[in-house]
């Protein structure tokens, strides 16, 4: 496994147990208020944000994989560009609280699902 991420943007350390700074098991913390929120300790959020940098990863280098000449690649391409916007959306969700609700919601499910809603 590469000590870094590659993303579209720059190229970003990958983070090792060893420099988590607590046991995992103070980490691991999830809490779900009755407002029905969700508060996630940096640990996790950090976590849950890695995945996401890997996936965008992973969805720049998939169509490299597919030979242009083939008609599937411009299908692996198109799956390679909806992972890295659902990829956005959990990124935005998790460290972007500017970013309005609605806006994460048509990037998901497109500008006509909360019209239909």
């Amino acid at each position: 496994m590469s000590d870094t991420i590659n993303t579209a943007e720059n190229v970003i350390p990958r983070r090792r147990a060893s420099d988590w700074t607590k046991p995992a098991t103070e980490c691991n913390t999830l809490t779900l208020p009755q407002d029905g929120g969700a508060i996630l300790s940096e640990e996790r959020r950090m976590v849950c944000l890695e995945a996401t940098w890997e996936l965008e990863a992973l969805a720049n280098a998939l169509p490299i994989l597919v030979p242009v000449h083939l008609p599937c690649h411009f299908v692996v391409r198109g799956i390679a560009d909806r992972i890295r916007r659902l990829s956005s959306v959990v990124m935005d969700g998790l460290s972007d609280e500017a970013d309005p609700l609605e806006d994460l919601e048509r990037k998901v499910f497109g500008p006509a699902h909360r019209e239909a809603a």
